[in-house]
């Protein structure tokens, strides 16, 4: 259990840090300048701003490749687990002009879990992933209130496994030259019992995104503060807040750490734990968009 505990802590901690790059890339992606506000005395234009692109925080659920994870847990009697989990995702939206848009950020499904509880004890098996994507779209409809995105790219993500036993009695002795290629065997004779593996994964999206717009705030005018030579620019800017809807379809490849150790330990084959992405994913994003336009003296 002291083991359990000790790789979910590890496995915690870097969850915070790769969001915490994630969030640091796609905000130093974005805003690439600094800005000072000021007042400037040129009369506002709004229908002539150029929408610059959105920032995206969604919620929705997300599809896994379960198929061999469970084939191995039925051959230890264990109970399987469901292919789909709730999933989160930060992405940030680049209007490229004429029409093309420029789609990347990360996502973390939270994943599922499965219990089984029998002679041996409580086995528990968990599923969590971490993913960034990559598309390149565009807008075939492009309404001052609507936006209709088609687009396609590259997916790629971790995926984790976890599978603990808490015994219900003492723990039998190892059998000698025990192969222990199953699940269950690989669990009942270990006083930490518990085994966990990541796989990787790469693959291709294609993604219909909708966007449609709540509100629209006021129109600033701000001053852009250049360092050095350069002259400030006067620019014109209005924050609006979208809500935003998509579906997506992940096809991958991947690979895990019993297929690298199965590939050279002929003679002691164990059944695999891990798993990938794959299926049909969707939900809802809250988005923030900015639209500017820079003004001539």
């Amino acid at each position: 259990m002291k083991s359990l505990r000790n790789h979910q802590e590890h496995n915690s901690e870097l969850l915070k840090y790769r969001i915490l790059f994630c969030t640091i890339l796609l905000f130093c992606c974005s805003f690439i300048q600094s800005f000072s506000q000021s007042n400037v005395s040129i009369p506002v234009a709004k229908d002539s701003l150029d929408r610059l692109g959105f920032i995206k925080f969604g919620i929705g659920r997300g599809s896994f490749n379960v198929t061999d994870l469970n084939l191995s847990l039925r051959k230890s009697k264990l109970n399987e687990i469901k292919d789909i989990g709730t999933a989160v995702n930060l992405e940030c939206v680049l209007m490229m002009g004429k029409g093309l848009v420029l789609d990347y950020g990360f996502n973390y499904n939270f994943g599922q879990s499965s219990v089984t509880n029998d002679k041996d004890g409580v086995f528990t098996t968990k599923i969590a992933s971490f993913g960034l994507e990559l598309n390149l779209g565009y807008a075939i409809i492009d309404k001052p209130s609507f936006i209709l995105i088609p687009s396609v790219g590259i997916n790629m993500g971790d995926y984790t496994t976890e599978i603990a036993l808490v015994h219900n009695g003492p723990i039998p002795l190892l059998e000698q030259n025990n192969p222990e290629s199953s699940i269950r065997e690989r669990l009942v004779n270990r006083p930490d019992a518990s085994i966990s593996e990541i796989s990787f994964g790469i693959g291709s999206t294609c993604k219909l995104s909708a966007y449609f717009k709540l509100k629209s705030y006021k129109v600033e005018e701000e001053e852009i503060a250049f360092r050095g030579p350069r002259e400030n620019i006067k620019i014109q800017t209005r924050d609006e807040i979208w809500l935003g809807t998509y579906i997506s379809y992940y096809s991958q490849a991947g690979f895990s750490s019993s297929q690298f150790t199965n590939m050279f330990d002929l003679m002691n084959k164990r059944d695999g734990i891990g798993y990938g992405g794959g299926g049909i994913n969707f939900g809802l994003q809250f988005v923030w968009a900015m639209s500017m336009r820079e003004l001539k003296p």
